[in-house]
C-alpha cells in the first residue's frame, strides 16, 4: 500500500520549481566562470540537462513520452531514465579525474562508464518487467551498480593520496555526497511504483528530486571548487618556480658582474681589490655535495681545467673542476665530512686570492691555496697564496716539476711553510732547469780556483765566480766536503735538479745521502 502525504503533489511541484531555479542559476554561474576563471565542461553540461529536465517534469511529467504506459499495466518514468542516461556518464567522467587537471582520464573512466550503462539498462528493463523477470533484471543491475561503487571508491582513495592537504576535505565531502545520493536511487526503486509500490508517484518524485540535487547539483559545486583550487595551486607553484629561476639568474648575473669588477680592479690595483671582493655567507655556500677530489681546480673560463686535470692524472692525483669559488667551497665542505677524502689543495686563478670566503675556508679548514698564473702576474696577486704554478705562456714550456713538487708537498701534509713569499727561490729553480750548464764554462770548486761561501742554516748557497757570472742554487741545510776539487752536497730539496746537473757534466757526482763528512 502506497504512503500518501497531505499536499504531496504540491510539495513535489514546489521542490521541482526550486530545483529548476537552482539548476538555471548554476548554469549561469558556471558560464560566467568560463569567461573569468575556470570551469570544467562536465558541470556546465549537467546544469543544462537538469534545467531542461525540470522544465519537462513541471509541465509534462505524466504525459507521453515523459511517462511510458504499457499494456501490462506497468508505467515507466522515461524522462527520469533519459536524464540519468544523459548525465550519469558525464558525472562519472568527472569522477574518474577527481584530483587531477581537466582532461586527464584513466582506465577507471571506462570501468565506470561500462558498469553505469549496465546499471541503467537493467534498471529500466526491470521497471518494465513484472514478477520474477523484474527481480532478475534488478539483481543484474545491482551487480553493475556495485562495480560502479567499487571503482569509484578506488578513484576517491587515489585522489585522497595525491591531492594537496587543503583539498582533502573536499574529496571527503564529495565521496560522502556521492555514496549517500547514489544509494538513494535503488532504495527508491524498490519502495516506489517500479518496485513494491510502498511510495506513491509523487513521493517517488520528491525522493528522486532530492537525490538529483545531491548527486548532480551539490556534487558538481564541490567538483568545480576542487578543479579551481587545484588549478590555482598549480599556477602558484609555477609562478614560484619562475620567480626562483629569475632570482637565480639575477643572482648569477650580479655575481658575474662582481667577479668581473674584482678582476678588473685586481689588474689595476691589487691591494684595493681586497676591499671590493664580494662577501659570501658561509651557511649559504657550504652546501651541495659533490664528488670527492684531492685537488679542486677553480676555472671560471673553462680553459685551464682540462690541462691541469691531465697533468694531475700523470701524478696519480685525483681532481675535480668547478667554475666558481662557491663550487670549490662546497667541494671542500663535502670532503671534510668524509674520512680520508679531504681536499689536498685548491688550484685557482690569481683573482681568487681576494675572495673573502675562500680565504676563510683556507684558514679555518687548513686547505692550502695554490695559484696558477704566468710570468707577468704581480707579486701582490699572490699575497694570500700558499704556493704557485706557472702556466705555459710565451713559448715557455710548462714546468711539470713545479706541480709534482706541490703535489708531493700536499701528500706529506704541506710541511715547510709557504713558498710564494720567496720569489727568488722560484726564479732560481727555473734557471737551474732551463739553463744549459755546459755554457757556464764548468764549475771548479777547488779552494784555490774559486770561492764558495756556504750558509749552512739558511738553505741558500752562493758559489764563487763561474765564467764571469754568479749562480744562486736553492738548497736545504747541507754538509759539504771540499776536497779533491769536488763539491758534494745534500740537495734534498729537489734531487731531480741535482741529477740533471750531474747528467750534463756541470759538476761531479753529488752525495745525496742524509749525511756527508768533511774530508
Amino acid at each position: 500500500m502506497a504512503i500518501v502525504l497531505d499536499d504531496e503533489e504540491t510539495f513535489a511541484d514546489m521542490l521541482q520549481y526550486q530545483s529548476f531555479i537552482l539548476s538555471m542559476g548554476l548554469f549561469v554561474w558556471y558560464a560566467w566562470q568560463v569567461q573569468v576563471g575556470h570551469c570544467g565542461w562536465e558541470v556546465i553540461y549537467i546544469a543544462i540537462v537538469e534545467t531542461f529536465k525540470y522544465i519537462f517534469e513541471l509541465w509534462f511529467e505524466y504525459d507521453s513520452p515523459c511517462t511510458v504506459y504499457q499494456t501490462n499495466g506497468q508505467s515507466i518514468a522515461w524522462l527520469r531514465y533519459a536524464e540519468w542516461l544523459s548525465t550519469c556518464p558525464v558525472i562519472l567522467i568527472a569522477l574518474s579525474r577527481v584530483g587531477t587537471v581537466e582532461g586527464k582520464y584513466s582506465k577507471s573512466t571506462m570501468k565506470l562508464l561500462t558498469s553505469d550503462q549496465g546499471t541503467l539498462v537493467m534498471g529500466v528493463t526491470a521497471a518494465a518487467a513484472t514478477d520474477g523477470a523484474k527481480i532478475g533484471f534488478f539483481l543484474v543491475g545491482f551487480v553493475y551498480g556495485a562495480n560502479t561503487f567499487y571503482t569509484a571508491a578506488g578513484v576517491y582513495l587515489e585522489a585522497w593520496k595525491n591531492v594537496p592537504e587543503q583539498c582533502k576535505s573536499t574529496i571527503k565531502a564529495m565521496a560522502y555526497i556521492f555514496y549517500v545520493s547514489w544509494c538513494m536511487f535503488p532504495i527508491l526503486f524498490v519502495l516506489g511504483p517500479e518496485g513494491a509500490g510502498h511510495i506513491s508517484g509523487e513521493g517517488s518524485t520528491i525522493g528522486h528530486c532530492i537525490a538529483d540535487l545531491l548527486s548532480k547539483n551539490l556534487w558538481g559545486i564541490f567538483e568545480w571548487n576542487l578543479d579551481t583550487t587545484l588549478l590555482r595551486l598549480n599556477e602558484e607553484a609555477e609562478d614560484d618556480e619562475e620567480d626562483e629561476d629569475e632570482e637565480g639568474a639575477e643572482e648569477e648575473d650580479d655575481e658575474a658582474k662582481k667577479t668581473e669588477a674584482v678582476d678588473v680592479k685586481a689588474e689595476e690595483d691589487p691591494k684595493a681589490a681586497v676591499a671590493a671582493a664580494p662577501a659570501v655567507d658561509v651557511k649559504e655556500v657550504l652546501v651541495a655535495p659533490v664528488k670527492e677530489a684531492t685537488v679542486v681546480i677553480v676555472d671560471p673560463t673553462g680553459m685551464a681545467a682540462s690541462f691541469f686535470e691531465m697533468e694531475l692524472d700523470k701524478l696519480d692525483c685525483q681532481s675535480i673542476a668547478v667554475q666558481s669559488v662557491e663550487g670549490a667551497i662546497s667541494t671542500v665542505a663535502d670532503a671534510q665530512g668524509q674520512q680520508g677524502k679531504a681536499v689536498s689543495f685548491i688550484l685557482a686563478p690569481p683573482n681568487c686570492v681576494f675572495h673573502e670566503m675562500l680565504l676563510h675556508v683556507k684558514n679555518s679548514m687548513s686547505v692550502p691555496l695554490v695559484i696558477y698564473c704566468d710570468q707577468t702576474t704581480p707579486a701582490e696577486m699572490l699575497t694570500n697564496a700558499d704556493d704557485k704554478v706557472e702556466l705555459p705562456t710565451g713559448g715557455v714550456p710548462f714546468n711539470s716539476m713545479e706541480l709534482a713538487r706541490i703535489v708531493k708537498k700536499a701528500r706529506s701534509g704541506w710541511t715547510g711553510g709557504a713558498d710564494v713569499s720567496n720569489q727568488q727561490l722560484f726564479d732560481q729553480m727555473k734557471m737551474m732547469q732551463t739553463q744549459h750548464y755546459g755554457n757556464l764554462g764548468g764549475m771548479n770548486m777547488a779552494g784555490g780556483n774559486g770561492m764558495m761561501n756556504a750558509q749552512m742554516g739558511g738553505g741558500m748557497m752562493n758559489t764563487g765566480q763561474m765564467g764571469g757570472g754568479m749562480m744562486n742554487a736553492p738548497m736545504s741545510p747541507t754538509q759539504m766536503a771540499m776536497g779533491g776539487g769536488a763539491m758534494n752536497a745534500q740537495m734534498a730539496y729537489n734531487p731531480q735538479m741535482a741529477n740533471m746537473m750531474m747528467s750534463n757534466g756541470s759538476m761531479p757526482a753529488a752525495n745525496l745521502s742524509p749525511q756527508n763528512s768533511l774530508g
